[in-house]
């Protein structure tokens, strides 16, 4: 793992973060880059992959997607060391009832692809 940037994901159901979840829930994942020291604009791709029991529903608000294909997602990044720089959400819904592992969400410099960085794997509990 690189120690230029990194990631943070969380799951929420109207503001309260979660890991279980009832069938039917629209759970909002946030995808918040963290670009350490950074003094010059960098483009970045973030790969996530949405678990097995759970479909993707809808994009966050200015969230702009590069890639979709099955249950992965493809994010560009743009980090402005000027601007505001937003996180990344979209919405996802738990279909089937079960415990799945959230994969690693991945997130590279476009311009250096020998760097990356991930999250840890992550239990979600899906009830009826």
């Amino acid at each position: 793992k690189t120690d230029e940037y990194s990631l943070t994901k969380t799951y929420t159901i109207e503001g309260e973060e979660i890991d279980t979840f009832s069938q039917g829930d629209l759970i909002k994942v946030t995808l918040d880059p963290k670009i350490n020291n950074r003094k010059d604009g960098s483009s970045y791709e973030i790969s996530e992959f949405i678990p097995a029991g759970f479909r993707f529903m809808k994009l966050g608000k200015d969230t702009y997607l590069s890639e979709e294909s099955g249950q992965t997602l493809v994010f560009r990044y743009y980090f402005s060391p000027d601007g505001v720089n937003q996180p990344i959400s979209y919405y996802m819904q738990p279909v089937l009832p079960g415990e799945y592992t959230d994969d690693h969400t991945v997130i590279r410099k476009i311009t250096d692809s020998s760097s990356l960085w991930y999250t840890d794997q992550i239990r979600l509990k899906v009830v009826e």
